[in-house]
């Protein structure tokens, strides 16, 4: 009789494994958000960036994948006993807080701009917690350690155990996904530890966010409609997009010319001598403006230069001022390479706009509502042509 239990217990270990009516359209979920990136990767690099880009659709997806994982978890806690409640309950908050740091909790939807403990500590100068962290430890790192211990550490070690952990079995397999999801966590992880091209965090993000969604106990799925739980996702990310591109035809004047004198005065600066050397050094460099002061590409004295700047019908902003930060709540940029026209190496100083994206080429050009200004050529001191005066930089 116990053999014939050890062997009834191993059969179902390995049913587990199994596949099932369904799992090919469960299956194809994180097959897509693969498939597309590799096919990006290697046949349309530019849309690849151009999707990953911040409140964009991978962006916007990846919150939504969370947040309706979370709705899912919470569903299911709320149907639980107290005691069995804490498992989708503790996935549920964990769920939430991957959701608001994907937005940096409503900064650029809302257009606020950070405590000064978030300016000055996150390079991206975004309300997130993560980032803060980057100095110590890099978010993707974070990302493999959710893929290697829940995706895949965690499903693999309940396999093993199953039978010997008594009454602790069903909420620790709550917490864990289904054991056939170890692929695609395993998958994601090695994505991001060889990181083959640029933005592959952000899809292994969507991807990691697919497998919350779809670790979702299936009394949770049963708690709702299942139609409105399967496109929850979907509608949460076309509401976010739409709520940007709104911004955009929605956006303050006040607030679009503010941007493009400020952007002209930080740009005029520049080519009054607030280049460092160790930039003109260089052919090529993409930054926000505050960490290029951070890291010697512009002079300290760049960070005043905003405070003289008078913005007609402006209420007073000095802290995103001093941080170099768009009357929206975002960064300005700075990009510097060579113009094809002039021949010699510019830099761009730019904002997002009303929409809070980057819109503007590579190559520097304006698209969309974003705000730039672009030096003259500067020569090997830093300074263009009758440096000093507004004419040395040109609004685009």
């Amino acid at each position: 009789m116990e053999e014939a239990g050890r062997a009834g217990a191993a059969r179902g270990r390995d049913r587990r494994w199994e596949l099932k009516p369904g799992d090919l359209l469960k299956h194809s979920l994180p097959g897509a958000v693969v498939a597309v990136y590799a096919a990006l990767a290697v046949l349309s690099p530019r849309l690849l960036e151009s999707l990953a880009q911040e409140d964009s659709w991978v962006e916007w997806l990846t919150f939504g994948f969370f947040a309706a994982a979370a709705a899912a978890q919470l569903a299911a806690a709320w149907r639980r006993p107290p005691a069995e409640a804490w498992a989708p309950a503790a996935l549920a908050a964990f769920c939430l807080l991957v959701a608001g740091e994907e937005l940096s909790w409503g900064q650029r939807l809302l257009g606020f701009v950070p405590p000064e403990a978030f300016l000055a500590g996150n390079v991206q100068q975004e309300a997130n917690l993560h980032n803060l962290l980057q100095a110590a430890l890099k978010p993707k790192w974070l990302v493999v350690a959710v893929l290697a211990l829940w995706g895949t550490a965690a499903p693999l070690a309940l396999h093993l155990a199953a039978g010997r952990l008594g009454r602790a079995q069903g909420p620790l397999r709550r917490l864990a996904p289904p054991e056939d999801l170890v692929p695609w966590s395993l998958l994601g992880a090695g994505l991001l530890v060889a990181y083959p091209v640029d933005f592959t965090g952000e899809y292994v993000e969507l991807l990691t966010g697919c497998l919350f969604f779809l670790a979702a106990p299936g009394r949770a799925a049963a708690s709702l409609p299942r139609a409105p739980l399967s496109v929850l996702p979907w509608l949460l990310a076309a509401a976010g997009w739409a709520a940007v591109e709104s911004q955009a035809r929605l956006g303050s004047a006040s607030k679009n010319e503010c941007a493009a004198l400020e952007t002209r005065a930080l740009a005029s600066r520049v080519a009054a001598g607030g280049a460092t050397e160790r930039l003109l050094d260089k052919e090529h460099l993409h930054k926000r403006a505050f960490s290029a002061v951070g890291a010697g590409y512009l002079r300290p004295e760049v960070l005043s230069v905003l405070e003289s700047v008078a913005c007609p019908g402006a209420a007073p902003a000095p802290l995103r001022r001093r941080y170099l930060v768009d009357p929206w709540g975002q960064p300005y940029w700075i990009r510097y390479q060579e113009d094809p026209e002039a021949g010699a190496q510019v830099a761009t100083l730019y904002s997002f706009g009303p929409n809070r994206r980057r819109d503007s080429t590579d190559s520097g050009d304006a698209a969309g509502d974003d705000i730039l200004a672009r030096t003259s050529p500067l020569d090997e001191d830093g300074a263009g042509p009758g440096s000093g005066s507004e004419d040395d930089a040109v609004l685009r």
